[in-house]
């Protein structure tokens, strides 16, 4: 996710999991191992690959579904090396790829998917959404364009809006949810997508009537509460923000990004006590987040306490090396700490690579 001035954007990754459908078929240079136990004697007769993988599968999607990666990665591999040949299984195990930063590995998944599966619109979503991750705008959106070809989907469209959001049109990527709203008007990430584009373009009555109509149709989802709090955010309704941040908490008490942007809106109105109480309790969970960092950098200068900023802004650097938020509270920490390296901290992390 990310920050519009100085409240992150609730939502959701998006295309992280394809529906209740495993990937399968294993590129033979991918790095899974492919020596499951076979059983023997009589229980060899009953031993049928395709279940044993159909089994294995479901569980990684059910680990994917509690944000369980790793161990999500390990049921798809087993399930791969049931039947090398189940293309579901490679283009959830590719989308799990990406979550744990192997994104060259989950390159090479997605295609495999793709190949095995080529008339699936879903295994094309899956590899855009991998060249969306390492940076390849051009040849993510000619995937993507193939998909689309195939059949529209709200996961495609949301990938082709993020390509050209990243390609830098957020007028095409706003096209594009409008289509998925028209389509998909069920689909919450839909919704949370347009809120949050809506949002970078300024258009902040559009943005919260769009977080409105998303409510009435899915219902209380917190990420569709969050986004409905940051647009009341971002037009200084600090209560209203409040308020719908605790309802997104009280739907979904591990929404941890709704304590963190709660704690960003207490500091706004000045009720420090309040946003360490958040802060504390969301970095408790994810103690690298970059964004809980930079809230707790900026507690830690309104308590005048410059060196913690640093060292929080310095960590959420660490986590995520061109983090505009991150950058601002090193510089600004440097500033206080009278050291006149504020300047040079913030250019040698503005030419730092971007991280994909």
């Amino acid at each position: 996710m990310e920050s519009v001035g100085g409240i992150l954007l609730a939502g959701v990754p998006i295309a992280v999991v394809f529906g209740t459908i495993g990937y399968q078929h294993v590129n033979r240079e991918l790095s899974f191992k492919p020596r499951p136990e076979r059983p023997s004697g009589l229980l060899r007769l009953l031993y049928n690959p395709s279940l044993a993988a159909l089994n294995a599968a479901k569980r990684g999607e059910i680990h994917i579904a509690r944000r369980e990666w790793r161990l999500a990665l390990d049921d798809f591999d087993l399930a791969l090396s049931h039947n090398a040949d189940y293309w579901q299984a490679h283009l959830n195990r590719g989308a799990a790829l990406i979550q744990v930063g192997r994104r060259e590995e989950s390159l090479a998944a997605l295609q495999c998917a793709a190949r095995l599966s080529p008339k699936q619109p879903v295994t094309w979503t899956g590899l855009a959404n991998a060249y969306l991750a390492l940076g390849a705008v051009e040849k993510g959106l000619e995937t993507i364009a193939h998909g689309l070809a195939l059949g529209v989907t709200a996961h495609g469209l949301l990938i082709r809006s993020q390509l050209h959001r990243v390609a830098g049109s957020e007028e095409q990527a706003l096209n594009d949810l409008e289509q998925a709203v028209k389509a998909h008007p069920l689909s919450v990430d839909v919704w949370v997508a347009k809120t949050s584009s809506l949002l970078r373009l300024g258009a902040l009555e559009r943005a919260l009537e769009t977080s409105d109509d998303g409510l009435r149709r899915c219902g209380e989802w917190a990420v569709l509460m969050g986004a409905r709090a940051t647009c009341h955010a971002m037009a200084e309704r600090y209560p209203e923000a409040l308020r719908d941040y605790t309802r997104a908490l009280t739907s979904d008490s591990g929404a941890v990004w709704a304590r963190f942007n709660r704690a960003a809106v207490h500091l706004l109105m000045g009720q420090l006590e309040r946003a360490a109480e958040d802060c504390a309790a969301g970095l408790l969970v994810l103690p690298n987040d970059e964004f809980g960092l930079t809230v707790q950098a900026d507690l830690a200068l309104h308590n005048g306490d410059a060196l913690s900023a640093l060292d929080c802004a310095e960590k959420a650097l660490a986590s995520k090396r061109n983090y505009f938020r991150g950058i601002e509270f090193a510089a600004r920490a440097h500033d206080r700490l009278g050291a006149l390296l504020g300047l040079s901290t913030l250019s040698r992390a503005m030419t730092a690579p971007a991280a994909l």
